[in-house]
């Protein structure tokens, strides 16, 4: 997406680089927000979208970039955009996960994956979320090589599988 590439392009030269919570400086948040212009102007998004959901992105990008810079803590860029692919063996039924991981930081925790949101999530059951749905139960007492419906269950339920996947980790 044209924030994902933007917030690329941002944090290539900080990769390596420990960083502390209040980064950037002044000037640094206004080469994002500068850069973040060029790639909208550059981008379909002016003639391919209607003008009002146009004038949304130029106000609303700005201030969620500005908003996302706030809130970062001391940590250090490992990795940015890094494919991934895992195998998982599951009542020996093989799964592929695969992706792109947005970047990938280093903290006093240890090694942590940050996913950029930028986009719409898929539409959903609206009862999926209720506590009385009985997926959620079964995804709490989940183990390896037993319920092996749930990830289907809930696959067909959510059209995705990331955000369970984020409550269960």
């Amino acid at each position: 997406s044209l924030i994902h590439k933007v917030l690329e392009q941002f944090f290539q030269p900080y990769i390596g680089k420990k960083i502390q919570a209040g980064f950037p400086d002044k000037l640094a948040r206004q080469e994002l927000l500068t850069q973040f212009r060029q790639a909208l102007d550059a981008s379909d998004l002016p003639e391919s979208q209607p003008l009002d959901s146009l004038l949304m992105l130029e106000q609303t990008g700005p201030f969620r970039l500005e908003k996302f810079l706030n809130n970062i803590p001391n940590t250090e860029i490992v990795a940015l955009e890094q494919p991934f692919k895992a195998e998982l063996n599951v009542e020996n039924r093989q799964y592929t996960l695969q992706g792109r991981i947005d970047r990938i930081d280093r903290r006093q925790e240890g090694l942590i994956i940050i996913d950029y949101k930028t986009g719409r999530p898929p539409k959903c059951n609206k009862d999926f979320w209720l506590a009385s749905n009985p997926l959620w139960l079964r995804m709490q007492q989940w183990k390896a090589n037993e319920d092996s419906c749930l990830l289907a269950e809930c696959c067909e339920e959510l059209q995705s599988l990331q955000l369970p996947v984020y409550l269960y980790a």
